[in-house]
Order: C-alpha cells, then structure tokens, then sequence
C-alpha cells in the first residue's frame, strides 16, 4: 500500500464516525491536518480503514471550531480573450442597504485554445501529455467557458489558488488571493457563468461569480457550511447547495442572487450528505440517524420540487457521496462502526431507485478494509471514473462508464509513470482525463 492509499483509508476511517456527530468536512480536514501536498479541496477517496493518526485529530477539533453556515448572492463579468494583466484591486461600492456591496477582481485572460465538444464515445486508450500550466490536484468544474480549478495551501490556511482554462491542455493561474485566503471551498457551473463559494478561518463567507472565469465580482454571503466537493451542484437552469440547517438540508438559486430553502419529503430527522448535478436536474442523498440509521436519497427536475428515492433498508448504514453519469448514477455508504464497512451503490433511473451493486475495481484483498468495494470515484455527468490498485505493487487501474452498470478499462500511453504509480488526481474533462499530481500535469487525450 502507498502513502497516498494509506492516507485516503485514513480519512475514511474518521468519515466513518457517525454523521450525526462528526461534522461534515471533516476528511478535508484531516487531509489539511496531515499536512499533503495536495489540494485541500481534492476529490477524497472513501475506501474505510483505520490506521495511524489519531494525533491529528487535535488539530482537525480547532479547525472545526470555526464551521460557518448558508449562501450566495453574485453578480455577473465581462468576458475577455488576451494577454495575461495585472490584477485591479477590488474596490468595494456603496449599498443601499449598508452591507458591503460586489466588488470586482481583475485577473489574466483565459489562456489561448478552444473549448472542445463533450466527448459522448467509448473510451479506450488515453495518450498523456504534458499539460501546461501545471494546475495542482483540486477539484475541477466545468462550465460554459472551459474549467476553473481550486487549489489551496494547506500550510496556515493561504492564499487559495486556482487556475483556470479552455481546453484543459494549457492553464493560467489566477492572481493569488484571488479568492482570498479560505479555509474551505467549491464552485459551480452556473446558468450564466461560474460560481465559487468561499469561507474563511474567522466564519466570513463570500460569493464570487464570473462570466469568463477571470474576471470576479464578489458579495458577502450568510455563513455557509464547511465546503469541500459534493456541496454544490450547478445545471443550466439553477444551483443548489446544502445549507447549515439543523439537520443540514437544502437551498436553490436560478440566478446566484436569491436563495431560497427547498422542503425534502421524508423523515424531518433526514440529514443531506452530498449532491451532484443529474442532467437539468440533482440527486441528493444521505442518511437518517434516527432508529438505528438508514440511507436516504432524493431527486429533482429542476433543484426547487424534490422526491424521496426507493432505497433498500440498510441499518446503520449513511451516504457519503454520489456520482453522476449520462444515463447513471453511483453512490458510496458506509456504516458508523469503526473502521465501518462501505458499500456501492448504483442508480439506472436517475436517482429515483438505489441498489448495492459491485465496484468495476472489485474488493480489497489485503488487510484493514479488506472485503470492502475497491477504488475512488469521480463523476461529470457524462462520464464516470474509477481509479485505484487492486493489491499493494500493481499499477494503479482507470475505469469508466456512463450508465453506472457497464465499465471499461482504460489503456494509458505515453508519459503514463505518474498516472501509473497513483500519484495523481484524475479529473474527468470534456475529451479526456486531466492527470494532476504536486507541481506537474497530464492531460490525457482520448485515442479511439
């Protein structure tokens, strides 16, 4: 087993600790805690584990002492094409209200390429090549313009950085600071643009939106919840975010402006885990605590009318995250023992219906988790991945699929060392796989 395996089974194990106590966030920040490399706000794996480690929680309990809660209110930019300029300091505006009104963050143009179309073919073998720019693993949205990735540094919670592009073959990082320094993060496609969600050390939280993913208009937003993926989901006609209620529900803007609170069917004791974009419409699950636990999953349309999801009885048991494909969904759970056993989930019918199915990676075969579905998961609504090694000393393996149910195995050429070690962060991208790993980037182009 690596240092990154090794790392991802131990926030699983800590994940694994009841939901109705441990807060959500708290894998990114043992992950801060650790002290990685990589992006604080990177896809985290969720294979269970316990290992060694139980110091950091320490470090992770004043962290969470600063948990903020709610939503945003942006406005919108000018698109621009150039050469790379300086950035303008923001200037705030007077408001009629007396709040602190948008302010506007200049930065460098997107750099040169063209966005490329959603590639809906089978893939077979991806060819990798030096990608410019070097974005670092973070978590990567596409939306209308191209994609903006959030990186972060962990040490003494800096600047946040991210980069942003066209293609997904060459990047441009943004000013630093752009999005000031938060301790916590995530971004959106919205119906006019992009959307990031910020929350600092101190509680404040701010809303930023872009037409052209360089030029920022900021507001003040009402505290938000810890952010990391999978708690904000854009489509073309609305953005919904999981707000700090008690439990922990639902809200949803068509415009990034006004917010209002969205009434889940079901138990009122339900709590919302995570939730991802499903074509014009979401998926939500989670878990309801009471009795002896269950999970919980809803679907939506639009984001504003919601329905309870068929989801077999399984006591103990909460999601943790979901993914979307073109025609299908998956989902992961774990129970609240320690270390807790997890359990994949699939959906055919988008999101209306939930069964245990089998991972594409198999089972782990060696020591704590052994047994327990195999891989880490990511999704962009067409296309789903699955990375990981089946046993210690064996290459890393890529899957994908768009239904849920069918995988195929990835063949990887050219500069393939990293990918193959696992010491990347994959990102699905229209035509491909951005491969991000510390200070380097591949991108890995589809060869049919």
């Amino acid at each position: 087993m690596n240092d990154n395996d090794l790392e991802i089974r131990l926030r699983n194990h800590y994940r694994s600790i009841d939901p109705t106590v441990a807060p959500h966030g708290l894998a990114a920040r043992i992950d801060g805690a650790m002290d990685r490399e990589a992006s604080r706000w990177a896809f985290l794996g969720r294979m269970p584990a316990i290992a060694t480690g139980l110091a950091a929680v320490a470090v992770v309990a004043l962290v969470i002492a600063f948990r903020p809660g709610g939503l945003l209110a942006p406005v919108g930019a000018t698109p621009s094409v150039g050469t790379p300029q300086p950035t303008a300091s923001p200037t705030p505006a007077p408001s009629a209200s007396g709040s602190l009104a948008p302010t506007r963050t200049a930065a460098p143009s997107l750099p040169g390429g063209s966005l490329p179309p959603i590639s809906t073919e089978p893939w077979s073998t991806l060819d990798l090549v030096p990608a410019s720019g070097n974005p670092q693993p973070a978590p990567v949205v596409a939306w209308s313009g191209g994609y903006l990735a959030l990186g972060s540094d962990v040490v003494g919670f800096g600047p946040g950085a991210a980069w942003v592009s066209v293609d997904g073959r060459t990047w441009a990082q943004l000013p630093d600071a752009t999005f000031g320094t938060p301790t916590s993060a995530a971004a959106a496609p919205a119906p006019d643009g992009v959307v990031v969600l910020t929350v600092r050390e101190d509680g404040t939280a701010k809303a930023w939106h872009s037409t052209d993913g360089v030029t920022w208009t900021s507001s003040q937003a009402s505290a938000p919840r810890a952010l990391e993926a999978g708690d904000i989901a854009g489509s073309s006609n609305s953005i919904v975010v999981i707000d700090q209620g008690s439990p922990p529900g639902l809200e949803r803007s068509t415009d990034g402006t006004s917010w209002q609170p969205v009434l889940l069917p079901g138990a009122s004791t339900a709590i919302v885990t995570a939730l991802t974009a499903f074509g014009s419409g979401f998926v939500a699950v989670g878990n309801d605590p009471s009795g002896q636990g269950s999970p919980v999953a809803w679907w939506s349309s639009d984001g504003l009318t919601w329905n309870l999801a068929t989801v077999p009885s399984h006591p103990g048991d909460a999601f943790t995250e979901v993914h979307a494909g073109a025609t299908g969904l998956i989902a992961m759970s774990q129970t609240n023992d320690v270390p807790g056993v997890t359990t994949f989930w699939t959906s055919p019918d988008g999101g209306r219906s939930w069964q245990p199915s089998d991972s594409p990676l198999g089972v782990w075969q060696q020591g704590e988790g052994a047994g327990n579905p195999n891989g880490q998961f990511t999704g962009d609504g067409t296309r789903l991945l699955g990375y990981g090694i089946r046993a210690d000393g064996q290459p890393t393996e890529y899957w994908t699929s768009t239904d849920a149910t069918t995988w195929s195995k990835l063949t990887l050429t050219g500069d393939t060392a990293a990918a193959n070690a696992g010491s990347v962060t994959p990102t699905l991208l229209r035509d491909g796989i951005l491969f991000a790993g510390g200070d380097r980037a591949w991108f890995g182009g589809v060869v049919n």
